[in-house]
């Protein structure tokens, strides 16, 4: 992905279920975040959210200008623990989108802005809500990963329903273990480097 230029969070389920599986999540996006080299102002911008009960910003969208720094923290992180909100008001999801991926929180004008969510399990609140439509309102390409207990619905209304701005990719991928990140891992890079350099395209409110 040595053209792409977008503004990315990921948003890490740092809950109890997650316990050990944690690292492997890491390890999953530690790859991703392999296949852009280019880290910066000038190119792919890339955040980093942990939640739970309660999310935190633990990489900020322009800390980083170069990929081995990047790398280093994101593997520093450590687990959370707690239940699954990914998104309830005020929480996951809809602190991404306000804390995050604003101006404020680094995001350039005229940048895709992608989110990827990345869970385990059943969220504990509404994920048809507020933040969702808040979401798709704001142009923000969301992809869901889900693995183990993940639901299949759940993670429909993550990634919404929405037009893609690269027409036949899926932007949900489920997997029934966590050995099997890998098998995702081309196709995930390949769509998201594909909105990374087309940009952001028309966005339509979900409809659930």
């Amino acid at each position: 992905c040595n053209r792409a230029r977008a503004d990315m969070v990921f948003l890490l389920d740092g809950s109890g279920s997650i316990g050990r599986k944690f690292n492997r999540i890491k390890e999953f996006v530690f790859r991703v975040v392999s296949y852009f080299p280019r880290i910066g102002p000038d190119s792919t911008q890339m955040a980093v959210v942990k939640y739970s009960d309660s999310p935190q910003t633990e990489i900020p969208l322009t800390r980083f200008r170069d990929r081995n720094s990047l790398l280093q923290t994101l593997r520093a992180i450590p687990f959370l623990g707690g239940n699954t909100y990914t998104g309830c008001p005020g929480r996951a999801i809809q602190y991404a989108l306000q804390s995050v991926l604003q101006p404020g929180g680094g995001t350039r004008a005229g940048v895709p802005r992608i989110l990827v969510v990345i869970t385990d399990g059943r969220s504990q609140d509404d994920l048809s809500g507020p933040a969702a439509y808040a979401v798709a309102q704001a142009g923000v390409q969301v992809f869901a990963v889900g693995t183990a207990d993940a639901d299949r619905r759940q993670l429909e209304l993550i990634a919404g329903r929405q037009p893609s701005t690269v027409p036949g990719r899926s932007r949900v991928f489920y997997l029934d273990t966590l050995e099997a990140f890998r098998s995702i891992e081309e196709d995930l890079v390949d769509t998201m480097c594909a909105v990374a350099t087309v940009g952001p395209g028309p966005i339509d409110p979900p409809q659930v």
